[in-house]
């Protein structure tokens, strides 16, 4: 059962939606229909009977600590190593590696405050509060940690009028090896 889940703003393409997305559809669906059956508006559910295909979702295996340093030690030179550094070792979200700004880190106590994110939404980008509580929070990046990722991850984030999505214009050097030669 191919249920379309709209269009995908950037490709312009139809996509189908998951198992998940079906079994809600279905639900809201089956409860219409059964408040129809208890108006006597229709005979019978057409629902009834409906069977969801199962949702097999694939395991996933976690990174082994070798493959994790392999990793890395690939993409050192990457513009944003920093970024995968923060989400491989200690553990933040792709958006909210990508929302981590100046005033949540605490370089003396090697301490990165989590109080935003920023998400796509469709191909529009927007700096939110983390959907749960547990979102907001403090990361212990320890002794000679990445104090200089946001300075990474922030210039790429750039609106087309030259702003980040927070407002802000900062901008950020960085050196030839992609690594950041300024504290803010």
């Amino acid at each position: 059962m191919a249920v379309p889940a709209g269009r995908s703003a950037r490709r312009g393409v139809r996509r189908l939606a998951g198992p998940s997305t079906m079994a809600k559809i279905y639900g809201t669906l089956r409860t219409a229909l059964n408040d129809a059956v208890d108006n006597r508006l229709i005979g019978f559910n057409p629902c009834r009977g409906v069977e969801l295909p199962e949702n097999d979702q694939a395991e996933i295996e976690p990174w082994e600590a070798h493959d994790i340093g392999r990793f890395l030690d690939e993409a050192a030179m990457d513009p944003l190593s920093a970024m995968y550094e923060l989400i491989a070792l200690h553990g933040l979200r792709r958006g909210e590696a990508c929302g981590a700004t100046w005033d949540g880190l605490d370089d003396e106590a090697g301490v990165l405050t989590i109080r935003q994110q920023i998400t796509d939404t469709g191909g529009d980008l927007g700096v939110w509060a983390p959907k749960i509580k547990s979102g907001r929070r403090k990361v212990d990046l320890g002794p000679g940690a990445l104090i200089h990722s946001p300075c990474i991850v922030l210039p790429r984030m750039r609106t087309a009028s030259g702003s980040l999505p927070g407002g802000t214009t900062e901008r950020c050097p960085t050196s030839t090896a992609g690594r950041s030669t300024c504290k803010g």
